[in-house]
């Protein structure tokens, strides 16, 4: 919910037992704002059945990144919301969280990405979509760019590979660029800054 009291739907995938990774635009909302007032999270919902019920924080528990906030820099655009303490014991121990690497180019090229999340015009409402391809060969050292379908509520979703049997996150995905859609890359910088924020949500009170 934005400071106008605006709802607007993203998607944030968890990443560490106190945190939950998403697009830093879901978070802090230049044109609306600034930091959203309030952030509900329903964790592994399925339509209308949410499963862990679900949580609601307020700008306190946000964070995105100083190049998002003060630039509006979509190679920036990756936020993070602190899960309360007394929340996360109930359903981190049952659905865990992503690994997450930081892969050189030319295993990134060689890899089949998947976009998973909650598009908004879909029925029936709250339904998890999925898709996956090949990522462009034309690679950024902080973002890249695959024709994986995607419609509004899908930011923040993780883009992520299967690699022996298990799923890692390699990009944070965030916006539409002409005929091809973005994430933020998962480099050394975004993970130092995960690393960093997971500390934080750690020692939230």
């Amino acid at each position: 919910t934005t400071r106008a009291g605006q709802r607007i739907k993203g998607t944030g995938w968890i990443a560490g037992e106190r945190l939950v990774m998403t697009a830093g635009h879901n978070l802090f909302l230049h044109n609306r704002g600034g930091w959203a007032r309030s952030v509900q999270v329903i964790p592994a919902r399925n339509g209308r059945h949410a499963p862990f019920n679900s949580f609601t924080v307020t700008a306190s528990k946000l964070i995105t990144t100083h190049g998002w906030k003060e630039r509006q820099e979509l190679s920036s655009d990756v936020g993070g919301i602190i899960i309360p303490s007394e929340y996360s014991s109930e359903f981190i121990p049952q659905i865990g969280f992503f690994a997450i690497r930081a892969l050189d180019d030319a295993t990134l090229r060689r890899a089949r990405t998947n976009i998973v999340g909650y598009p908004v015009r879909v029925y029936p409402v709250g339904s998890q979509w999925w898709h996956g391809r090949r990522v462009l060969p034309e690679l950024g050292e902080r973002t890249f760019r695959y024709n994986i379908d995607t419609t509004v509520g899908q930011s923040g979703s993780p883009a992520f590979v299967l690699h022996n049997g298990e799923r890692f996150v390699i990009g944070i995905h965030n916006v539409d660029v002409g005929r091809f859609n973005q994430a933020v890359r998962v480099n050394s910088e975004v993970l130092e800054k995960i690393r960093e924020w997971k500390q934080i949500a750690n020692d939230d009170a």
